[in-house]
């Protein structure tokens, strides 16, 4: 099972970089990280779970992904539903294909808190990478090519998560134990 979650999740990387490709060839290269939002956070998961063959955790790599699988899987899915017409005009397949595979990166998220020793120290990093993406996507303009009808909604909302998930795995991963 571990080696075709790691398989499934860097074939989604190469898919996401194929959807991005556009996107990116208008990014300067250094931006490409507040791109590539749900690719990034799928490899740092096939990632982990290749450490995991090895015998390694990483806790904070750990926290880190599973706040981005969750945040940006919730976040796509959010977005495609809110413009359901405009995305399943333009790709009903790829759309539909995409819609659960998002569903599985929150899954992939939560599946990684029970494993994951999360230290105070941590809410503050995470939190600040989380908000530095915002601002580069909804202020600088990295956020994916959506439209722009939902757009103040999407803000608040990803700020507002960025905020919200870090605290919640926290007190989980600490119930949990």
């Amino acid at each position: 099972m571990l080696i075709l979650l790691i398989l499934v999740n860097i074939g989604g990387f190469f898919f996401g970089i194929y959807y991005y490709w556009y996107q990116l060839g208008m990014t300067p290269w250094p931006l490409w990280i507040f791109v590539i939002d749900c690719p990034l956070y799928a490899i740092m998961f096939a990632a982990i779970l290749t450490l995991r063959f090895r015998k390694k955790t990483y806790n904070l790599l750990n926290f880190l992904t599973s706040i981005g699988l969750i945040k940006y899987g919730l976040w796509t899915g959010i977005v495609v539903v809110m413009n359901w017409e405009y995305f399943f005009s333009a790709s009903p397949y790829i759309y539909a294909m995409l819609f659960p595979l998002h569903i599985g990166m929150i899954l992939e998220g939560l599946i990684l808190v029970p494993k994951t020793k999360i230290i105070l120290f941590y809410l503050p990093l995470v939190t600040s990478w989380f908000l530095i993406n915002d601002f580069f996507d909804y202020l600088v303009g990295t956020l994916p090519l959506i439209p722009p009808v939902y757009i103040d909604f999407l803000f608040v909302g990803s700020v507002t998560v960025s905020f919200l998930v870090p605290v919640g795995l926290f007190i989980a991963g600490k119930r949990t134990r």
